[in-house]
C-alpha cells in the first residue's frame, strides 16, 4: 500500500471533509483504487464511510475495515465499472473514459 498516497488523502479529508463535494471525491477516489490497489482503496473509503459500518482495527492506518460481511468493496473489485461510472465513465467508452480525481 503507497502510505504516501493514503497520507496526502488524510490530509485532503481533514482539511475538507466538512465539505459534500471533497467528501465524495475521496469516496470516488477510493472506489476506483480498489481496481490497482484494493488495501489503499478500502483506507481511503474508510476515511469517509460512516464509522458505524466499519469495525475498528488499530493496525490499519484509517484505523477501521470494512466487516468480512461487508459486500460493497468485494461487489466494486468484481465489478470496476460501477466504481468507474461514479468517476464518469460511460459504457459507450467502455468504462475506460473515466477520470478518478476530477
Amino acid at each position: 500500500m503507497d502510505i504516501d498516497r493514503f497520507n496526502d488523502a488524510r490530509a485532503r479529508q481533514e482539511a475538507q471533509g466538512h465539505e459534500a463535494e471533497a467528501t465524495i471525491r475521496l469516496l470516488v477516489e477510493g472506489m476506483v483504487t480498489l481496481e490497482q490497489d484494493a488495501e489503499l482503496g478500502e483506507q481511503i473509503m474508510a476515511l469517509v464511510v460512516s464509522k458505524r459500518l466499519l469495525q475498528p482495527d488499530p493496525s490499519a492506518p484509517s484505523g477501521h475495515r470494512f466487516p468480512r460481511s461487508d459486500n460493497s468493496v468485494k461487489r466494486l473489485l468484481a465489478q470496476p465499472r460501477i466504481a468507474r461510472s461514479y468517476a464518469g465513465a460511460t459504457y459507450q467508452g467502455g468504462y475506460e473514459d473515466h477520470d478518478p480525481y476530477p
